[in-house]
């Protein structure tokens, strides 16, 4: 059981949904987020998975695995400067694939911030925002992006993150208000034309 109260399965399924939605249903994808833990655990089984699975989820589970180096795990984004840090995730890793399923998980990590000690919380919401949130940019997955950028702007700047919502709850009225005068309008013009 994680921290947040839910089981790795669930965890992983919300992982696998995230990965869906996003229209990512690649079978080597999904299966390597569903035992992207495995190797971690237990690094001798990598010859069983390529004999149960294939060569390429293997791969992609032993890549995924080396992302959790301590070295790379814990940078901190304030201690150096984050692109070089980017830098270093892209040069270990070459294939997309592993960056997916990292970026998806830290999307589902992020939204269980709460659940954290404090001082971690801050880590983790630091590098989703400094790290993970640009490399999702990078690969195009600005639903990712936005997500964890929420997220971790949510954890770190709480003050900010309510005067912002309130103004953009208020804004949003005025949009749909807007929007039921003019439409009507349009309409007309566009079937005339």
């Amino acid at each position: 059981t994680r921290l947040s109260g839910k089981s790795y399965v669930e965890y992983l399924d919300n992982i696998v949904n995230r990965l869906n939605k996003n229209d990512i249903n690649d079978e080597s994808i999904i299966a390597s987020t569903y035992l992207k833990y495995v190797l971690r655990n237990e690094p001798s089984k990598y010859k069983e998975i390529k004999e149960l699975f294939n060569t390429d989820i293997a791969d992609i589970i032993k890549k995924y695995k080396e992302l959790s180096d301590p070295a790379i795990k814990n940078i901190i984004p304030s201690d150096s400067d984050y692109g070089s840090i980017l830098r270093a995730y892209l040069s270990i890793i070459d294939d997309y694939r592993v960056l997916l399923i990292r970026i998806a998980s830290k999307v589902e990590d992020s939204t269980t911030l709460i659940h954290l000690p404090k001082e971690h919380s801050y880590k983790v919401a630091t590098r989703a925002l400094q790290i993970y949130a640009p490399m999702a940019r990078m690969l195009s997955f600005r639903s990712f992006a936005v997500n964890l950028e929420n997220n971790a702007f949510k954890l770190l700047h709480p003050e900010i993150h309510f005067k912002i919502s309130k103004k953009l709850n208020g804004m949003q009225k005025k949009s749909i208000d807007f929007l039921k005068l003019v439409v009507p309008t349009l309409k007309l013009i566009l079937n005339e034309n």
